[in-house]
């Protein structure tokens, strides 16, 4: 079993419930008894019409990521010049920046990012990563909270459950594009102070069986993934085992072998017979295959721990993310636009700072989550719809029965841009 928390002490931007489950709740609320269905209709238009508007938006993104996509279908594919795929390049990043800008994503640091790989996993699994393999990297989270878990340890010899606190991501997006051979053997001349070929060589024999396109860029979308596991979403990371496993493995590894040593020798001093001289130097190179191979099965364990763990915690890859991106920004930006009308529909005539106060403390007594509310973002959605009224320092909206004229003008636009 597990709980997710939301830190109360961290105010997000995102609304962490689905867009069904706000309307159904804002639904349900008295000040609106007499309207509801007209208010559910209102919402499944507005909801039609956005995702209408902003489609074009996700196919501009198509686009743009094309001749990146590792996963790209067709028998044939347009060719770019090194000049248009840099500019396809810079238009995606900055489109997919913003993007996740409005699916309330926050751009993770890399002061945060440094703190995150110097924490031990909470499955005892340490990996290290090579950032400078990468030409690009772009890393973004939505949310953070707190999961606790109850876990049985050898502290309590199996026999009572420990809770277990992890901070987490709710969502963490992650692009990557590796450089090419090129560019790292350049790099590699240079800090080593060698001739290209020499350096060409190197770079060859480490990355000989590598399957990654260097001219791709690769997308990732995870959920709920661990903050001191981040460096197990990178392709090149490399496994380390936690000190107390290199302690544990020298102990009794350690003991065993001193200890075969020690009969081994005293075998070899009595030994006349060949036979039996070959026997116990076998015997003694099978007891050190034995403790190196401990080792190896304690690699093993943590990479089959690590593939279980990426398994469940995947969301979507490449195009399939930048799609589900999307989905959520619409989402989120229906949910800031419904919120900022139904209180201005219900409550009156207000200010912008009480209804931006309104709204999160509504956020915060229904869902008991504490929220910085995008109030401008909604607001701005209305006044370009043409339903938010502006009168002075006060701000109402226009009736629920004259919102469909209203909509219908933009639904005809979309057909005519």
């Amino acid at each position: 079993m597990s709980n997710i928390d939301y830190q109360q002490d961290l105010l997000e931007r995102f609304i962490p419930v689905s867009t069904e489950a706000l309307i159904a709740t804002l639904i349900d609320r008295n000040e609106i008894s007499k309207q509801k269905q007209a208010f559910q209709l209102f919402c499944d238009r507005y909801r039609s019409l956005y995702h209408s508007q902003t489609y074009p938006n996700y196919q501009r993104l198509t686009r743009y990521y094309a001749p990146f996509n590792p996963d790209i279908e067709g028998l044939k594919s347009c060719d770019y010049n090194a000049l248009e795929k840099q500019n396809l390049q810079t238009n995606l990043l900055s489109e997919i920046s913003s993007l996740l800008n409005n699916a309330n994503y926050e751009k993770l640091t890399l002061e945060q990012l440094q703190i995150a790989l110097t924490e031990t996993s909470p499955y005892g699994i340490e990996v290290s990563v090579d950032f400078n393999d990468f030409s690009e990297i772009l890393l973004f989270y939505q949310g953070r909270a707190i999961r606790r878990e109850k876990k049985r340890n050898w502290k309590s010899l199996f026999l009572k459950k420990k809770t277990i606190e992890t901070k987490i991501y709710n969502r963490l997006f992650i692009l990557l594009k590796p450089k090419s051979l090129i560019q790292k053997t350049e790099e590699l001349a240079t800090i080593k102070d060698i001739p290209l070929t020499k350096a060409a060589d190197k770079i060859s024999r480490k990355h000989h069986q590598s399957t990654v396109d260097d001219d791709k860029i690769y997308i990732k979308l995870f959920k709920n993934i661990p903050r001191s596991d981040l460096e197990m979403l990178f392709p090149n990371t490399k496994i380390k085992m936690r000190l107390f496993d290199k302690l544990k493995i020298t102990v009794t590894g350690g003991g065993g072998t001193i200890g075969g040593v020690l009969t081994i020798m005293s075998k070899l001093a009595v030994a006349i017979d060949p036979i039996a001289m070959a026997t116990a130097i076998f015997g003694f190179a099978g007891l050190l295959w034995r403790q190196v191979s401990k080792i190896f099965f304690q690699r093993t364990k943590y990479m089959a721990e690590l593939a279980k763990n990426l398994y469940y915690y995947n969301l979507d890859n490449n195009l399939g993310a930048i799609a589900h991106l999307n989905d959520m920004a619409a989402a989120s930006e229906a949910k800031e636009t419904l919120l900022s009308y139904f209180f201005l529909l219900t409550q009156g005539k207000m200010t912008v700072i009480d209804l931006d106060q309104k709204i999160e403390q509504f956020i915060k007594d229904e869902y008991g989550i504490a929220v910085d509310f995008e109030i401008n973002d909604g607001l701005a959605k209305l006044k370009k719809l043409g339903l938010l009224i502006q009168k002075e320092n006060k701000l109402s909206v226009v009736p629920l029965e004259e919102t469909t004229p209203i909509l219908q003008q933009h639904w005809l636009a979309c057909f005519e841009e």
